[in-house]
């Protein structure tokens, strides 16, 4: 039996075969280092409205408020109930103005 490797056909048929296979693997390759688009869990955001952080800053207010003076808070309740406590209406109308 005698193997012809002269044959035109049988070249081309090899030449036909190592580029479908050197594509196939660049297509592969591509795929694997394309950058996906960023999925919407990476894009959430979140926009507080002004009362939301009115809210959060007042409460950071209350934790910080040095409520640890139970005399104080004491004589305070006393004065109201006695009502000797005498409220400065200006004073408050001001600060309400001011903020």
């Amino acid at each position: 039996m005698v193997i012809d490797n002269n044959n035109p056909n049988l070249h081309r048929a090899r030449l036909d075969a190592t580029k479908a296979a050197t594509q196939s693997v660049r297509s592969a390759e591509a795929a694997q280092t394309t950058p996906q688009p960023a999925s919407p869990a990476n894009t959430d955001s979140v926009n507080l409205s002004g009362t939301a952080k009115n809210l959060s800053r007042l409460e950071s207010q209350i934790r910080g408020a040095d409520i640890s003076q139970p005399q104080k808070l004491a004589a305070l309740k006393a004065a109201i109930d006695s009502g000797a406590y005498q409220v400065d209406a200006e004073a408050i109308a001001q600060k309400m103005l001011d903020e």
